[in-house]
């Protein structure tokens, strides 16, 4: 009788993210590993004894799931360090500081540590490109610059904002009601 083999990696797994990239639980955590690798040192590489000791993969499988995520862009031989790294279609799912200055440059309203902070807080409630697309459809619907909302308080995981509905610059209750059109969400 076969024992289930046990995965693991460095943090939990993000499915939203590994489904948008097309990846597999195996894959995803050796970019993981790989990643979070990275990060933590400047130099060297990951051998397969350590992708053993952390995933529990043999080294055929290592082999087999690395050639994948080059083929799928996530990672990349650096030819000057010496090792493998993961991409920028990986890193920009991870990395805090260019998720932020991208939701800094929509809306810059407001105390910029403190939006950060609760983005920080809030980044695992919603995924970060749907956040962004969130962001960017309130940016729109308010019809006054001086009434956007501080980007600390929008990204308060307490108020959850990126759910509001949003009324578009010109709509109002009053010509709401007056629509007979079918509306995309009844209830």
């Amino acid at each position: 009788m076969n024992a289930q083999k046990k995965i693991e990696g460095y943090t939990t797994i993000d499915h939203r993210i590994r489904c948008a990239l097309k990846l597999t639980v195996e894959e995803y955590v050796m970019a993981d590993v790989i990643y979070q690798h990275n990060k933590r040192f400047k130099q060297g590489f990951v051998s397969y004894a350590k992708y053993h000791s952390i995933t529990g993969f043999l080294p055929e499988e290592i082999m087999i799931i690395g050639k994948s995520l080059v083929n799928k862009g996530i990672v990349v031989n650096d030819t000057k360090l010496q090792r493998h790294t993961t991409a920028p279609l990986w890193n920009i799912n991870f990395d805090e500081d260019v998720q932020f200055a991208k939701l800094w440059s929509i809306n810059n309203r407001g105390n910029k540590q403190a939006a950060k902070e609760n983005f920080l807080k809030m980044r695992k409630m919603i995924g970060f490109n749907a956040l962004v697309i969130k962001l960017q459809e309130y940016m729109e619907s308010v019809s006054d610059p001086n009434f956007v909302m501080k980007l600390q308080k929008w990204l308060d995981p307490k108020y959850r904002h990126w759910e509001d509905e949003l009324y578009h610059v010109g709509t109002t209750l009053e010509s709401s009601l007056n629509d007979n059109s079918m509306p995309s969400k009844l209830f």
